[in-house]
């Protein structure tokens, strides 16, 4: 049944369906992460990591090229950190304008 649903979101993402929704997403990224790096390969070990990952993760809301990134990794973790760290971090915030004496510079 699960592996029915989950050739059932491929085939979305296939088609150009963009709008995942979020805990759909982030079970799909934390699936991918937690396959790769947690678990041993034990079921409930990384059905754990999973059910962790989507709780404190944030992965239902990163950017489509992040989540991209993840999901293109599934075969290849050797490479998702470094692939895919730079596509997942948050922008750091502009700290706007440098105050002088209540001038901006």
């Amino acid at each position: 049944m699960r592996r029915g649903m989950w050739h059932g979101i491929w085939i979305s993402i296939a088609l150009g369906a963009c709008d995942i929704p979020p805990q759909v997403q982030a079970e799909m990224a934390c699936t991918t992460i937690c396959n790769c790096f947690d678990g041993d390969g034990v079921p409930s070990e990384t059905e754990q990591c999973i059910a962790r990952c989507i709780d404190e993760s944030g992965l239902g809301s990163v950017p489509q090229d992040c989540f991209e990134c993840i999901q293109a990794h599934a075969n290849a973790c050797s490479t998702l950190v470094e692939d895919c760290d730079p596509l997942c971090r948050s922008p750091e915030p502009d700290p706007g304008p440098i105050m002088d004496a209540g001038e901006p510079r």
